[in-house]
C-alpha cells in the first residue's frame, strides 16, 4: 500500500471579517506529480513570505498540477459553530477535496488506489470528527508550528493565504470603508474606527467580542 502525506493549514481564523480558508496539499509522490527540489526549498510559513512570493508559489503550484483541495467556512458558520469548529469544518472540506482529486489522478494513471493517507494538520486541533474519513487508511496527527517545518503544511498555508487575500481584496470594492485591501479583515486601528462609525457589515463575524463591543 502506498502512502500519501497531506499537509493541512488554515488562514483567517483570527480575522474580524471574511471566511476562514483551509488548504490540503500532497507534494511528493511519483504516482501523482513530480515536484522539483528547488520548489520545495521555497516553501515556508506564509507569514514569512511577501505577497509577491506567495503568489509566485501558488502560480507554480498550478503549473505543476499540484494535488490540493481548498475548503472554506462561511461567516455564518463561524458565528453559528464558533471559530474553532468552523476552522475544522473548512479543513475537513479541504481534505475531502484533496483526497477526491488524488483518487481521480490515480484512476487516470491506472495506479492502484489502495492508499494510506497520513494527514498532518498545523496546530493542536484535529478535524477528523468534522466530516472527513476515519477509516483505517486515514491517520491524523497535529503538529504545532507545522507550517514552519513540514513543506506540505507550508504549501497549504500559502495556497489558503493567496486565495483568502484575493477574496478580501474583491470584498474591498463592496465595503471600502473597512480598508479590507490592507487589513484582510483583521482588527487594525483603521478597521476598528470604521466599525465604530459604520457598524458591522454582512461579512463581519458578529460573535467576535471586538465587534460586539462596537
Amino acid at each position: 500500500m502506498r502512502s500519501f502525506l497531506i499537509g493541512v493549514d488554515e488562514v483567517g481564523r483570527g480575522a474580524l471579517a471574511g471566511q476562514v480558508y483551509a488548504a490540503a496539499v500532497i507534494l511528493r509522490n511519483k504516482d501523482l506529480s513530480a515536484i522539483p527540489t528547488y520548489f520545495l526549498n521555497k516553501l515556508k510559513d506564509s507569514k514569512r513570505l511577501s505577497p509577491k512570493k506567495r503568489l509566485s508559489i501558488y502560480t507554480t503550484s498550478l503549473e505543476y498540477g499540484l494535488i490540493f483541495g481548498v475548503g472554506v467556512a462561511t461567516v455564518k458558520e463561524v458565528d453559528q459553530f464558533n471559530v474553532l469548529n468552523a476552522t475544522m469544518i473548512a479543513m475537513a472540506r479541504a481534505i475531502n477535496q484533496c483526497v477526491l482529486i488524488a483518487k481521480l489522478c490515480l484512476l487516470r494513471n491506472n495506479a492502484d488506489n489502495q492508499v494510506r493517507y497520513d494527514i498532518a494538520v498545523d496546530g493542536v486541533s484535529n478535524p477528523k470528527n468534522f466530516g472527513v474519513p476515519c477509516s483505517s487508511n486515514y491517520y491524523y496527527r497535529t503538529i504545532k508550528s507545522g507550517d514552519a517545518s513540514i513543506p506540505e503544511i507550508s504549501c497549504a498555508s500559502i495556497i489558503a493565504k493567496v486565495l483568502r487575500d484575493r477574496e478580501m481584496i474583491e470584498l474591498h470594492d463592496q465595503f471600502p470603508s473597512y480598508d479590507l485591501i490592507r487589513n484582510k479583515g483583521y482588527g487594525t486601528k483603521k478597521h476598528m474606527l470604521a466599525l465604530k462609525k459604520n457598524g458591522a457589515s454582512e461579512i463581519h463575524r458578529l460573535s467576535f467580542k471586538p465587534i460586539r463591543r462596537t
